[in-house]
């Protein structure tokens, strides 16, 4: 199982050759929020707790429920491409 970091960048890499350059830097901009806050942790020990925890953060960080849901989108979307059986992430739901 890889690291969070390298899962990350690997998902980016892939998104920025088929994405619009705007979109390619909202995705990086959130990349890098991510690596700071799981970076050296294996993908498989990211839970849904964590998610949650993002959650709760980000509009204390003056973020909008949008931007929290795009953000968590972004995050499931790298979760996703390196999925491991028996993960709980896909219990998070959006902000209303």
């Amino acid at each position: 199982m890889p690291l969070f970091k390298i899962a990350a960048e690997q998902w980016l890499a892939g998104k920025s050759a088929t994405s619009a350059r705007l979109t390619g830097e909202t995705y990086g901009y959130f990349v890098r929020s991510f690596i700071q806050q799981f970076g050296d942790r294996l993908v498989s020990d990211i839970d849904h707790r964590d998610i949650a925890e993002l959650q709760r953060k980000r509009p204390a960080e003056s973020k909008s429920d949008r931007a929290v849901n795009l953000e968590v989108s972004t995050l499931r979307q790298i979760l996703r491409d390196s999925w491991v059986v028996g993960s709980d992430w896909r219990a998070c739901e959006a902000l209303a």
